[in-house]
Formats: C-alpha cells, sequence, structure tokens
C-alpha cells in the first residue's frame, strides 16, 4: 500500500499504539450499534452489516455464501432468507428480490401487522423462502415438496415453531412464473399477496380473530404504483455477461498521485500556491512529465498481448453502464425511494470519465505500438488508468486557464509536492445540478417530448442522401457503414461457428462473407473500405485535420478535428487480423447515427459532397425549431408571426431592408410584452475548444464583433424604437398609452 502520497523520502514511520483501540473500538461500536437486539445464528461478528434502508438491514455471510434481511414491527425482530449458497444467479437473483419485496411491504404495512396478537408477545419472527426449481432439483429439500404451489398458484406456505415463542414461516414460490407475473404488473397485488400469504399462514398456527380485517386493510393497498418488478430486454450485443472493468481502487489513485508528486519534485516545483499565469507553465511541465511517464510505463508490455485485455476492459465498463441506465430508465414504472436523476447523473459522469480513460489507453497503445515482453495485468491497468485520470485533470485544467471558460483560480503545491488545481467556491455543485438536469431531460421526466424538434425530412430520405454522398465521396455507403458495425456487435449472434466473447478477431474475408449474407442490399466490394475506414491507426490517433505537424500526445483537447477516435473507429488491426469489442462497435454505429438527428456527424470528413448534405438538414432543423416556436407562441396568442420581414408585411410603414427577418414575432395581450424570439440551433460542445468556438459564434470575438447577437441587437432595437408603428401595420389591438415592453 501507500502510506503517504507524496514526494518526500522517509526512512523512519512511527505509528502510534493507541490509533489501533482508537479504530478498533469505533468500528466495534457501530458494529453493535447496527446489529439486531436479537440474535439470529451463528457467532454474531461472522456477519458484514449493511444498512439498506430505514428500515432495512443486511446480514451478510463472512464465510458463505449468504444473507439475511432484518427489519422491525413493533418490538418484534423479523428475519427473512433463502439458501443462497444452494442457488444459481437467476435462483439467487429472484430470491433476493422476493425478500426485499416482503421487507418492504412488511415495513410499510406495520400498523395493520401490528393489529395482529401475535406481533404484541413475540420474541421473534423468521420467513424462509425457497424457489420450485431449487427444491425440484436440489438435493435436501425433500421436505418442503408439499409445499410446491400448482400450475395456477405463486405460493404455498406454512408455518412451523421455530424455539418456544418463535414461529417461523416457509414459502416455496414458482420462480419462472413470478417472472413473468412481475414483468407486467401494474400494481401491488403481487407484493401485498406475499405479505398476506405469510400472515395467513402465519395464523394459522397462532390464530388471531382481527386476521379477516386485517386482509380487508391489506387489500386496500394492492391498488399503488409497484415497486418491484422484472425487467427483461433482448441482448442487443454479442458480450457475455459481468465481464469485470477493473476500475481503478484508492490504492492505485494514491500510487498515481505519488508518482506525480515525484515527476513534480523532480522539475524543481517549490511548495506554495501559483497564479493563473504561473500555473498554467507548471501544469505543461508536469503535464508533459506525466505523458513521458504513461509512455514509459506502456512501451513495458507486447501489444498483440495486451489488446485483447484493453477490449475486454472498455467493454465490461460500457456492459455495467448500460445495465445501470436500462434499469434506472424501467424504474419510471413503478415506485421507488432513490432520485432517479441524481442516480443517472453520478452513474453517466462516472461512466464518462472513465471511458475516457480507457480509450486514452487503448489509443497510446495503438500510438506506441509498444514491443515488450508481457501483456498488461490487472494491477498495472488500475494503475496506469489511474495515472490517466490525473493526466486528464491537469489537461481539463490547462484548457480551462487557456480558454478562460472555467473558473480555474491557479495551482497548489505544498510541502509534500503533491499538485492541487484550484478551482472557484461552488463550482462542482453547479457541474452536479446541470447534470442532474441533463439527465432528467435524459429521462424525460418533465419534459414535453411532442416539443422536440426534428427535421422537416425523414430519416429515411436523409440517409438515401447520405448514402450517394458518401459513395461520391469515400466509396462506400452510410447505410453499409452502419450495418456492417451492427453485425460486428453482435457477431456471435450472426456467426454460427463463434460463441460469444468479450472480444472478438476475423479477418476481411471472414467479416465480408458474414456482412454479405445477413445484410441485405450488402455490396462486398465496399467491405475494405469501410473496415479500413473504421481502423485506428497509430499515426492517425496523434493527428488533427488541417495540421500538418503530428501531436505530442492524443489530442484530447480537440473533438470535431480529431478524426481518429476510438469511439469512432473500433477496429484494431494486428498480423492480418481485425480485433473489436462488441460494445465499442455498438457504441461506434450509436454515435454514426445519433448525430444525424442533429444535423451532423460526429467529426469532420473533410468531404465535400458528404458536408453539403449535412448542411442541408441543419438548415431543415433550423427551419423546423422556428416552427415549433411559433407553434409554443401560439398557444397563448393569436397575435403571433413565424418568419417576420417586416418591410414585406408592412410595405407602407418605411421599414429598413437590413434587418433580416424575425424568427417569431408575437404580441401577448395578457402580459402585455411584444416577444422577440430568435431561433438558434447551436450544436452541443464536446470539449472546452468547442465551447470557446461556440462562445465566439454567439457573442463575438470583442472589439465590436458581436457574433450572432449583431443582427439579433439591431433587430431588438429597431423593435424597440418602432413598436408602435410596427404593432399598427401587424394590426396589433396595442394600447398606445401604455406601450408593450420587448422581450427578446
Amino acid at each position: 500500500g501507500v502510506l503517504l502520497e507524496g514526494a518526500v523520502d522517509y526512512n523512519y514511520v512511527s505509528i502510534d499504539p493507541h490509533w489501533g483501540s482508537g479504530i478498533r473500538y469505533k468500528t466495534l461500536m457501530e458494529f453493535w450499534k447496527a446489529y439486531p437486539d436479537v440474535h439470529f445464528f451463528d457467532h454474531p461478528r461472522s456477519w458484514r452489516i449493511k444498512k439498506e434502508t430505514e428500515s432495512r438491514l443486511r446480514l451478510e455471510a463472512r464465510g458463505y455464501f449468504g444473507c439475511a434481511l432484518y427489519c422491525k414491527v413493533g418490538s418484534v425482530p423479523i428475519f427473512i432468507n433463502a439458501p443462497f449458497d444452494r442457488m444459481d444467479y437467476k435462483q439467487a437473483l429472484i430470491s433476493n428480490m422476493m425478500m426485499e419485496c416482503l421487507e418492504d411491504s412488511i415495513s410499510r404495512n406495520k400498523s395493520i401487522i401490528l393489529q395482529h396478537r401475535y406481533f404484541k408477545y413475540a420474541g421473534q419472527f423468521q420467513v424462509l423462502l425457497f424457489p420450485v426449481s431449487l427444491i425440484a432439483s436440489a438435493d435436501g429439500f425433500d421436505h418442503l415438496k408439499h409445499l410446491i404451489p400448482e400450475d395456477n398458484e405463486l405460493w404455498l406456505s406454512d408455518a412451523r415453531m421455530m424455539e418456544p415463542g418463535i414461529y417461523g414461516v416457509r414459502l416455496v414460490f414458482n420462480d419462472n412464473r413470478l417472472m413473468d407475473v412481475l414483468e407486467s404488473i401494474e400494481d401491488r397485488s403481487i407484493e401485498i399477496g406475499l405479505l398476506s400469504g405469510v400472515l395467513k399462514s402465519l395464523d394459522e398456527i397462532s390464530p388471531d380473530t382481527n386476521m379477516q380485517a386485517i386482509s380487508c386493510l391489506l387489500e386496500e393497498q394492492k391498488k399503488g404504483k409497484p415497486r418491484f418488478k422484472v425487467m427483461k430486454a433482448d441482448r442487443q450485443v454479442s458480450f457475455p455477461e459481468f465481464v469485470k472493468s477493473y476500475k481503478p481502487e484508492p490504492v492505485h489513485f494514491k500510487k498515481a498521485r505519488k508518482r506525480i508528486s515525484e515527476l513534480g519534485k523532480q522539475q524543481g516545483f517549490d511548495s506554495g500556491n501559483y497564479s493563473v499565469e504561473d500555473a498554467k507553465l507548471k501544469i505543461d511541465v508536469i503535464k508533459r512529465s506525466m505523458i513521458g511517464e504513461i509512455n514509459s510505463e506502456v512501451n513495458k508490455y507486447d501489444f498483440k498481448r495486451s489488446i485483447p485485455f484493453l477490449l475486454a476492459r472498455i467493454d465490461g465498463l460500457t456492459a455495467r453502464y448500460e445495465r445501470s441506465k436500462f434499469q434506472i430508465k424501467k424504474s419510471l414504472e413503478h415506485d421507488v425511494d432513490f432520485d432517479r436523476a441524481e442516480n443517472y447523473s453520478k452513474d453517466e459522469a462516472e461512466y464518462i470519465r472513465m471511458h475516457k480513460n480507457y480509450r486514452y489507453l487503448i489509443e497510446k497503445f495503438v500510438q506506441l505500438q509498444p514491443k515488450g515482453i508481457k501483456g498488461i495485468d490487472t494491477e498495472s491497468f488500475q494503475y496506469l488508468i489511474a495515472l490517466i485520470d490525473w493526466l486528464h485533470v491537469l489537461y481539463t485544467a490547462s484548457d480551462a486557464l487557456h480558454y478562460g471558460l472555467d473558473p480555474v483560480l491557479g495551482m497548489n503545491v505544498n510541502d509534500h509536492f503533491l499538485v492541487e488545481v484550484v478551482y472557484a467556491d461552488g463550482f462542482s455543485q453547479k457541474q452536479e445540478i446541470f447534470a442532474q438536469e441533463r439527465a432528467k431531460e435524459k429521462l424525460g421526466i418533465g419534459i414535453n417530448k411532442d416539443d422536440d424538434v426534428w427535421s422537416l425530412r425523414s430519416m429515411t430520405d436523409f440517409i438515401a442522401s447520405l448514402d450517394i454522398a458518401f459513395k461520391e465521396d469515400l466509396g462506400f455507403t452510410f447505410s453499409n457503414m452502419i450495418n456492417l458495425l451492427q453485425v460486428l456487435s453482435c457477431w456471435a449472434e450472426f456467426n454460427p461457428r463463434c460463441e460469444i466473447k468479450e472480444y472478438y478477431t476475423a479477418n476481411g474475408e471472414e467479416i465480408k462473407e458474414i456482412c454479405t449474407k445477413v445484410i441485405k442490399g450488402f455490396d462486398p466490394e465496399q467491405a475494405d473500405l469501410i473496415l479500413r475506414f473504421f481502423t485506428l491507426k497509430s499515426d492517425d490517433v496523434i493527428r488533427i485535420l488541417g495540421q500538418d505537424d503530428i501531436c505530442d500526445d492524443i489530442p484530447i483537447w480537440e473533438h470535431r478535428k480529431r478524426f481518429s477516435r476510438y469511439a469512432l473507429r473500433p477496429l484494431i488491426f494486428i498480423d492480418d487480423t481485425y480485433y473489436w469489442g462488441p460494445y465499442s462497435a455498438k457504441k461506434s454505429e450509436t454515435i454514426w447515427s445519433g448525430n444525424l438527428s442533429q444535423g451532423s456527424l460526429p467529426t469532420d470528413l473533410e468531404s465535400p459532397t458528404i458536408q453539403k448534405e449535412i448542411d442541408q438538414e441543419k438548415q431543415l432543423i433550423d427551419r423546423a425549431l422556428e416552427i415549433k416556436a411559433y407553434e409554443i407562441v401560439n398557444r397563448f396568442t393569436a397575435y403571433a408571426i413565424n418568419n417576420c420581414i417586416l418591410h414585406d408585411r408592412d410595405r407602407a410603414g418605411g421599414h429598413t431592408t437590413d434587418l433580416g427577418d424575425y424568427d417569431v414575432l408575437a404580441f401577448y395581450g395578457e402580459k402585455n410584452v411584444v416577444l422577440n424570439i430568435e431561433c438558434k440551433d447551436n450544436l452541443p460542445p464536446f470539449c472546452l475548444k468547442d465551447a470557446t468556438r461556440l462562445k465566439r459564434m454567439i457573442f463575438g470575438e470583442g472589439d465590436g464583433d458581436e457574433g450572432h447577437f449583431r443582427q439579433i441587437n439591431k433587430r431588438k432595437d429597431y423593435l424597440s424604437r418602432n413598436i408602435q408603428k410596427i404593432a399598427e401595420g401587424l394590426h396589433w389591438p396595442v394600447d398606445s398609452n401604455h406601450l408593450p415592453k420587448v422581450e427578446t
């Protein structure tokens, strides 16, 4: 491990003997504070304690694969468990869900359950759950076969005395049928039915005359939105389940941070606070040192032996994120206790950050083509990713200082040579708020989808035109390009000779053969051109379009003119064989096709015919935005005009002819305002350099250059000066004694 991150060399370490006892006391206190009031079984310290919700505690066994859920009704402790050590993954998945479902129902209906006399005097209650598939196939469960439910039943249960004064319920559930029912359920009938079944079995051995009233009260709870559902999805990518991504642990970040401090010390850094200008120079120095360090580390490994490991790691990362995203989106169909937007934004931010690091490492291997003697291992990979993560922190700070967009105040180097970039207070909180708003938009929370803006022509017609342009400029069609990526992402499905793997390899002829067989109308002569187009090449990953000199490093500061990125070109060519990850191929397909809805491509192809089609589509989207803005305003006032050119609308008004058109011009009588709406569909920035370009385009370069606002302000000023004449010419019912306010 790493005791201290700094670059100071120590030859003596003293550990305070009281530390151990203090930590020991703290951990024991936390454990016993959370541990149930009554003993479950086995030694208490053989359990790990995890507080999952306000009402639910999970006890995880340290010595075997097992767990139990603990909750409380009144003064009665309740334990819910199942024999996980005997189950396969699918059985354990549904069993755990049923345990959580029962605990949730118990905790949400405590006031009703307390009306049963058992929970007024009992010392403990336990529920054991068993899936039918386990009872039917595994040894040692013959004593439960009488509880196997009929085909039309979901579960059967009975009650037994565990020990004097303590009862337990055994419940066997039809796991296969429950999976189907929980997929389409629209109320809480399953959740409440499970609780009712447990209570009825208990009532048979500990009867209460109040049971009928309890059942009626529970029946009323079935109307609510379900809190537990099963989500099923077709496999979109030929990738196995649960492939580890091996994200760095804290120790790897500590090692990386320690190495950065050592590099800073070697460069003669002094401790202290550095101003913006000094910070720029210092960050560039440490950045160059880190690039050299990463290059040196990468060159230790063999390119061909390392690439499969790297492809599996980045696809494992994407697979986990896609699973999480799917679960959050599906949770919109039922009731949950967590904040969907917050979880979505956190997962997305972490994924984007780590995927950027993984991509950089793959591109670095492609750039250097290392000829070391071994393949990269897990520990080395995690350290390299941590080092790259810190490098990206410095790149971001350097760009922020250079472009002046983010509020970077400078840099601090402490006595141990640890480097820290200093941002303005509240900057990270603003980023989190913005990320959550973006997440709400992506989840459709609070968004009117009817007001989405799309091109005035169909996507089918656009792609048909794009196919012609791609064929003319690049020699292959856009459709064939996308279809080939789809085949690569589902390679095991389309290639019967191949099983599902973490990554795939094939030569050009094999890929051409499969594509010709499964893609309708595929031109095999285009296959080689498409494969070369999608291949990540050593010289290209450090080039920027329009720049003769190669870059010193992977140019992550550029986006649109960085044409050779792993996200866009997911193939790696080694010894006449193509290597690729199926999720990376899918992601590339999504990026290439997804950008079309914005009227753009993810990179500049320097192809005139293609660019002409893209520009035409962008104009159609701009026009659609104007029409949608007009439609929205028209909901509130009838005095709205789209694409208003004043000297055309009011020939006698003497209006100047150099104003251009008002995208939407409207009078809103209820508020006595004139709305001057300008519509611009600006492409979103993907890096600070993009953001700087966008800033200049909108606000201008300064020194009299106002960018978009030059004409906007001109129209606004003219409107303000001539509001009464314009209103009369457009026949708006404006009160001349109370002229409306102009809002732009």
